[in-house]
């Protein structure tokens, strides 16, 4: 690694600190569940970075190809000038390209002609300037950079670091690579290709002009400071199979694109001729949504898109919501509850029914997939909410769309999961004939959102009866049974309302002035109520069709708004509670005992808007109260503040000004509550939104 040399340059820096540029993120999707990712000085801070993060089994089999490239600028006179910034060890940031960063921007595909990032260094008096670009909807990467205004006989250098691992993984120095250059020089008949093997997988990379200097090395001890915050391996080696070189001609102008990919080794890996110089096809799928929905924020679009992947089950192309960026693949509550927001308020119905089809086509004796992974195991079915949020997805869908939208093959799926769900099936799930309220699972088991455990430990013991899978099972019920109509609705009216009265009469305590969290087996046959002040209990007062009368819809948006209500979300329990954690940090263990005790969840806070509307009988006052409620989340992902520019975070500190965030980055179901509340109650939604 060579030192950079200070080289007067015109203008003010991107970031007077490197650490200002190392807070904010940047993503962009491919369409497939792979990504572009990393930090706006360019210097990973997870393991997750990357220029390349290619979904090999969309959406899911991630891996980090291609982490970053070093850039470089050798002037006529030998000196270089570097244009790069890593982290390394506990101070160092190096090289200190970051000072001549002049900007940092993510482009506007709505005003734009691609989706991509962009940054800009002043050399003297050359600019330098690079743009990344997923492959969207192909799966890899076009990585351009330009100098304009160089010194002739000046050089621009760069060199790709690569990892070819999982995405989850590390690399360490020695881990064999093979390199071969396939093509030396770009002619008529093909690009320049040189392709990197590691472990059955082939990174090609395809270049335009320039030369490749074949020579492999080792860049080691990068420093991924967001791990190391939670304490899990921090540390990185990256083999670089040598460096990219494009001459500045006489015109002080130079031109490099380099298109990478990653496919099983020995199989083609496609034509990379569309790729180099052809038009990026995301921008015309994003204006497309917009012009369908143009009261939709096109930053909204964006965001919400970012999500949206293909699964394929049975043989059938679907579609899917990734949870959360960068490390979540596509989780069935998660799924469901964004849903609405995702793809109902921006038009996208014929692939919500893609996803509701390919999650019923998976489930298993009424119980939906919880989460995939990324290594092709079985899906995870730990969950009771997910088939709930199914039943409200589907109504969802047929009120958006049409109750033809609600098919044969879903209404047979909503039958599926109540049958099952009334008879009794895995996890312990069922229904109590005695109430007709849902049950399910046990001390050890986690079932719910709430669903932290770690090291044997379950931190929000939620086995019972519990508040909101009761309001959704409710919902549900009289939700299907208006669409399936005949004597069936009658059967599903009636257990609605045994359930409703039943949840009126065990959850409402007057002790505490709403409903209780849950009700707890008292280890003799009968239910104990858990009266912890959570948001769980929102969604009774939210949901259209929930069991609760006007005065308690009101009683409960007062107390959540007294004790759990903040700017980025509600908070999972009352501050002054046993066990409340003010901030979520530290290790993992740390993490997860504070991810539902007390910690704001974003998502939360479109079940909180909307119970304010209703409880407010949807007058003006109240949808004025419910747009603040949700303002913060909105504005700061159009104004592109951070954790990551143009998303809004999984989770917020309890506590702060401002509240810290923390988690995923970017989270589907975030975004998604927080525009569909815009959409339910923005301008006009007070004559055209359901009651």
């Amino acid at each position: 690694m060579t030192e950079a040399t200070n080289v007067p340059d015109p203008g003010a820096p991107a970031f007077l600190r490197p650490e200002e540029g190392l807070g904010l993120e940047w993503l962009l999707a491919d369409g497939l569940g792979g990504y572009s990712m990393g930090t706006a000085i360019g210097a990973g801070t997870r393991r997750y970075h990357g220029l390349l993060v290619q979904a090999l089994r969309p959406p899911a089999g991630r891996v980090n190809a291609l982490p970053a490239v070093v850039e470089a600028l050798t002037l006529p006179d030998g000196r270089r000038v570097e244009l790069s910034t890593f982290r390394f060890g506990d101070d160092l940031v190096h090289p200190d390209g970051w000072r001549r960063l002049r900007s940092f921007t993510r482009s506007d595909p709505f005003r734009q002609d691609a989706a991509e990032a962009r940054w800009a260094w002043r050399v003297g008096g050359a600019a330098v300037e690079r743009s990344v670009r997923p492959l969207w909807g192909v799966g890899g990467v076009r990585i351009e950079h330009r100098v304009r205004g160089g010194a002739p006989g000046s050089s621009l250098s760069v060199r790709p670091l690569v990892a070819l691992r999982d995405f989850h993984a590390l690399l360490r120095r020695g881990a064999e690579f093979d390199v071969r250059v396939v093509r030396a020089r770009s002619t008529p008949d093909g690009l320049a290709h040189v392709a990197v093997t590691r472990e059955g997988l082939t990174l090609h990379l395809w270049r335009n002009a320039g030369e490749f200097v074949r020579e492999p090395d080792w860049w080691n001890g990068f420093r991924y400071d967001r791990e190391r915050e939670r304490l899990y391996d921090a540390d990185e080696d990256l083999f670089s199979p040598g460096r990219f070189e494009a001459p500045v001609g006489a015109d002080g102008a130079a031109r490099l694109v380099i298109v990478a990919r990653v496919s099983p080794a020995g199989e083609a890996p496609g034509d990379p001729a569309p790729w180099m110089d052809g038009p990026d096809p995301r921008v015309a799928h994003l204006r497309r949504i917009a012009s369908a929905r143009p009261g939709i924020p096109p930053a909204f679009v964006q965001a919400t898109d970012d999500f949206v992947a293909p699964r394929t089950v049975g043989g059938k192309r679907l579609s899917t919501i990734l949870a959360g960026y960068p490390w979540f693949a596509d989780w069935g509550r998660d799924a469901m509850i964004a849903l609405p927001g995702l793809l109902l308020t921006t038009g996208r119905f014929d692939e919500a029914r893609a996803l509701l089809e390919a999650f019923a086509g998976l489930s298993r004796r009424g119980v939906l997939p919880n989460c995939f992974t990324d290594d092709g195991a079985p899906p995870n079915y730990n969950t009771v909410d997910a088939s709930m949020w199914f039943l409200h997805a589907v109504c969802e869908l047929a009120a958006a769309a049409g109750r033809s939208a609600a098919t044969a093959g879903l209404l047979d799926a909503c039958r599926a999961i109540i049958d099952h769900y009334e008879r009794g099936t895995d996890l312990g799930i069922g229904v109590d004939p005695a109430d007709g309220l849902v049950a399910a699972g046990d001390e050890a088991s986690q079932l719910t959102w709430m669903d932290a455990k770690r090291d044997g430990v379950v931190f929000t013991p939620r086995n019972g009866k519990a508040v909101e899978i009761n309001a959704l099972w409710i919902s549900g019920l009289r939700g299907v049974s208006a669409l399936v109509g005949g004597a069936g609705a009658e059967a599903l009216r009636s257990r609605a309302d045994k359930a409703a009265a039943s949840f009126n009469r065990l959850f409402w305590r007057e002790s505490i002035g709403c409903l209780c969290d849950r009700l707890a087996p008292d280890g003799a046959g009968g239910w104990a109520p858990v009266d912890e002040v959570r948001p769980n209990q929102v969604f009774a007062a939210s949901l259209e069709r929930g069991p609760l009368a006007p005065e308690r819809r009101r009683a409960v948006v007062e107390r959540v708004r007294g004790s759990l209500l903040t700017a980025r979300g509600l908070r999972t329990l009352a501050p002054g509670s046993p066990g409340y954690c003010a901030r979520y940090g530290g290790s993992m263990f740390e993490r997860d005992r504070a991810y539902h005790n007390g910690t704001a969840w974003p998502w939360l806070i479109g079940a909180y808007a909307e119970a304010v509307w209703r409880a407010g009988d949807r007058s003006d006052s109240a949808r004025a109260e419910a747009l603040r409620a949700i303002a913060p989340l909105r504005d700061g992902l159009l104004r592109g503040a951070g954790p990551c520019e143009g998303q809004i975070a999984e989770v917020y500190d309890a506590e702060g000004d401002p509240q810290r965030p923390d988690g995923c980055p970017a989270q589907a179901w975030s975004v998604a509550e927080v525009l569909r509340i815009e959409a339910l109650l923005g301008a006009g939604a007070q004559t055209s939104a359901p009651a």
